[in-house]
Parts: C-alpha cells; structure tokens; sequence
C-alpha cells in the first residue's frame, strides 16, 4: 500500500497515518510505456486524479499528498485548460502503489508526469504556486521520508508494528519508482526551480494572501 495523505507534518500525526497505512518504498525501476494524454479521463471535481479505458487502476498527477494537500483552489480549471491547449502530450508512469482505506479493496496507483516537450503540467503546476513542489515527490522518496520520521523514539511500536507488515507484504504490493533514479532526479530538480519562481513571484500559494493557509500547513 502507499501513502496518500499530507507528507511529514506532526509527529503525532504521522502516528496516526502509520497506524492506518503500510508503507515501503524501494526504489525499483521498471521500463514503461508513455502513452498518449488524451487516453486519460480527468476527474470533473477533481482533476488531478484521472483513469484510463480498460484500467482499473487511478492516475494521479501528484506523487504524495493527493488526497488533502494545500492548493491555489484553482487546479481543475487549470489542468483542464492546461490538457486542452496540448492536445499531443504524453503520459510517463514515475511510480506506482496499491492504496487501500478501510472497508474497500485495494486499488493501483499511478503517478504520472504529463509533458509535451518541454513543457510540463506537473512543473506548470508547481510554478504557477497551485501546489507546492513537495507534492511532486513520488511515492517511494516520500515514503521513505516518512519512514525516517518514524525514528522518532514516541513512535517506536508503531514502526515496530509496520516493520512486521512490511516483512510479511509481497513484492507486487510494494511501491516502485517505475523510471531510472537520474531520470527521477532530473525532474525533481525541475520541480525545485519551479517552486523557486513560483516563490519569488508570490504566486499562488505563495501569494500573501494565502499566508495564514500556508502557514497551517507548516510551509514556510
């Protein structure tokens, strides 16, 4: 299973997500097809998450922190736009995972770059202040960020616990980098200037306006 909540904020907090959620995040790389965009149904109320014909699996534009994570409130708008007027780009799987929450089977994760040349959505998102660049880490260095929180002596049998889950997991559930580590590399160093810009211009979330929301979120 992988993490898909808010990345390293409160050490209680990370208790909590601990308790709920397996995490391991080997850095595995595997060759993958990059399909075109256009075979991606994007969600109407949420657009970072979108699916594929013939898959049962969720695609989703940010690696960790889908599912609560501080915006600029105007991602659906953008990502929509942002897709429309690139009508030839393509899809790069980056990494992968099995979610699950209580009650519901387990379902394939993908997070993927969006790109048409040299443009990118994922950049485009981070340097335009919608999202801040640590949402762009994908699945395995989040969770081993994470997992080196857990060093925290309060948190000892809760890593403990999650130490016998991940002993017991099979190597299909285990989140995978599904490109080379200096390909990943070079992307992420792409997300930091992005969020530089995006910083420096008091864009988005960056904006004063947002700054009381930012710092909730424990961004700087």
């Amino acid at each position: 299973m992988c993490y898909s909540g808010r990345t390293m904020r409160k050490v209680t907090w990370l208790a909590f997500a601990f308790s709920s959620l397996l995490l391991i995040g080997p850095s595995v790389a595997h060759a993958q097809n990059v399909f075109p965009a256009q075979e991606l149904k994007f969600n109407a109320k949420m657009a970072i998450f979108a699916s594929k014909a013939g898959n049962p699996g969720t695609y989703v534009l940010l690696g960790s922190s889908y599912l609560r994570t501080l915006s600029a409130h105007n991602e659906n708008e953008f990502i929509n736009h942002w897709i429309e007027v690139h009508p030839h780009a393509t899809a790069t799987p980056i990494s992968t995972c099995n979610a699950a929450r209580a009650g519901t089977p387990t379902k394939r994760v993908v997070y993927v770059w969006i790109e048409d040349g040299a443009d990118s959505l994922n950049v485009a998102l981070v340097e335009e202040g919608i999202f801040a660049g640590g949402v762009m880490l994908d699945m395995v260095e989040s969770q081993q960020r994470i997992l080196e929180e857990m060093r925290d002596p309060r948190l000892a049998s809760t890593r403990e616990q999650i130490e016998k889950e991940i002993a017991a997991q099979s190597e299909s559930d285990r989140v995978k980098r599904l490109i080379s580590d200096a390909d990943y590399a070079e992307r992420r160093k792409r997300i930091e200037a992005a969020e530089a810009k995006a910083r420096d211009g008091k864009k988005g979330i960056w904006s004063d306006a947002m700054k009381e929301e930012r710092q909730s979120e424990g961004l700087e």
